[in-house]
């Protein structure tokens, strides 16, 4: 036997040497795996982008400026990509906004995507831009395809916008041309579902052709939807049978639940957007989400609406209660002369604008996802008293002599008791105190 077995047949240990173990050597320097590479710390750079701004002299520069800017800022982190907010509506907006005279030439897919890209990124553009961007887009669009035409709402929505009429006709009308043209170059459910969570999130209402071209698209795949797809759509069809009661979408949104609860997603029970389109439409729930508290700080302008309140009604204001159907804190509560009062002071981003008219704050319109708020308030908790004042009602109080507004907000709260228990809203921009905040039933 060779001198490097023993007696017993097994191998000598050599001299100096370690026994094998199967485990990889401490002291080696080769791993005998490959060590995971470092994740490379992304950034992004806010000079340069705005000297690339600065130096554009075309639309197509400017467009080409912020679709890298969205590209570079979405890889980065939530914080990272708060950071550069400020950067963007700041800095990047008033200089997009003094570009205004390139619109004229523009062609449609940069109209369709300029947008699109400004809200992405958190721009605020001037009314000078936004006016000439509308007229140049409605010279556009009956040249776009369906891609540019889904991506000038989108960018609407995303913007807080909403295309008033006579531009919102002329939108449908494109749609209904696409949509009763060539079959490749129709819309698909799923496009089509983008284009009603736009006119939803908005709160605008669609047209009822459109509407029913959309059914049917859907009701041929049934069961070929993804759970975020079906989502969108049923969320849709809540805020819809808010604004149009009587177009009787019920059995359809059924119909698209029945096919979402098939997916089994795991996100299905844990999803308050969803649970709040089943809770309005009285669809049964897979589970109730865990409760979470968005009791957010407070604005300057809100604590003052405060402040001017306890003050008018010499009765103390209270933080909201919190409700967990929606889930979430309300602004704040009174208790005027015996009657429980809670209040939410709505911003700007409960809010879409008029493109025509956007510094006409009196023709800003509740956006989806605050309608189906409170037509859960109202359903859940119909005995109670809600009053949502717009903060453009509370800035106004701000501005008149101190016994004036003092005189108009005890008119509100004086108004809002003598009502039936429902949701109201402040009307004081509009010329009068309180209105009725959901669409009639």
């Amino acid at each position: 036997m060779s001198k490097k077995y023993g007696k017993s047949g097994r191998k000598k240990k050599q001299k100096g040497g370690k026994p094998y173990t199967g485990m990889p050597s401490l002291s080696s320097t080769t791993p005998s795996f490959s060590a995971p590479q470092k994740k490379r710390q992304l950034r992004f750079d806010e000079p340069e982008t705005l000297d690339r701004i600065n130096n554009c002299d075309s639309l197509a520069q400017v467009l080409s400026t912020l679709k890298d800017s969205y590209e570079s800022i979405k890889s980065l982190d939530r914080r990272q990509r708060e950071k550069h907010s400020y950067f963007f509506f700041h800095k990047v907006s008033p200089r997009v906004s003094a570009m205004s005279s390139l619109i004229a030439g523009a062609s449609s897919h940069q109209i369709a995507y300029i947008m699109r890209f400004s809200g992405k990124l958190g721009a605020e553009l001037k009314p000078d831009f936004t006016e000439a961007w509308a007229d140049r887009f409605c010279e556009t669009m009956p040249y776009m395809d369906k891609r540019q035409l889904m991506a000038s709402l989108h960018g609407l929505r995303e913007m807080r916008f909403y295309p008033a009429h006579p531009i919102l006709s002329k939108i449908t009308e494109r749609f209904l041309e696409i949509q009763n043209g060539e079959p490749d170059t129709q819309l698909d459910c799923v496009e089509l579902t983008r284009v009603f969570a736009d006119h939803a999130e908005a709160g605008i209402v669609p047209d009822r052709e459109l509407l029913m071209a959309w059914s049917q698209k859907c009701s041929e795949m049934q069961g070929m939807h993804d759970y975020y797809e079906s989502r969108s759509l049923l969320r849709s069809l809540a805020i819809f049978d808010i604004l149009r009661p009587d177009w009787g979408l019920r059995t359809f949104a059924g119909r698209v639940d029945e096919g979402l609860k098939k997916l089994n997603h795991p996100k299905d029970g844990q999803d308050h957007a969803l649970m709040q389109a089943r809770m309005y439409l009285d669809l049964p729930l897979n589970s109730i989400p865990s409760s979470y508290d968005t009791h957010d700080n407070k604005s300057r302008a809100e604590q003052r609406f405060r402040t001017l309140l306890e003050e008018t009604t010499r009765i103390n204001v209270e933080d909201g209660e919190f409700i967990p159907e929606i889930p979430r804190h309300c602004d704040m509560k009174q208790n005027y002369y015996g009657t429980p009062v809670h209040i939410e002071y709505d911003g700007a981003f409960h809010f879409s604008r008029d493109l025509s008219a956007p510094c006409n704050a009196g023709h800003d319109i509740y956006n989806g996802s605050t309608l189906l708020q409170s037509a859960l308030m109202e359903k859940l908790r119909p005995t109670e008293h809600f009053l949502r004042v717009r903060a453009v009602d509370g800035n106004e109080l701000q501005k008149l002599p101190q016994d004036r507004a003092k005189k108009s907000l005890k008119r509100i709260m004086d108004e809002v008791v003598q009502k039936p228990a429902g949701v109201y809203e402040s009307k004081l921009f509009c010329g009068g105190f309180v209105g009725q905040h959901l669409p009639t039933r």
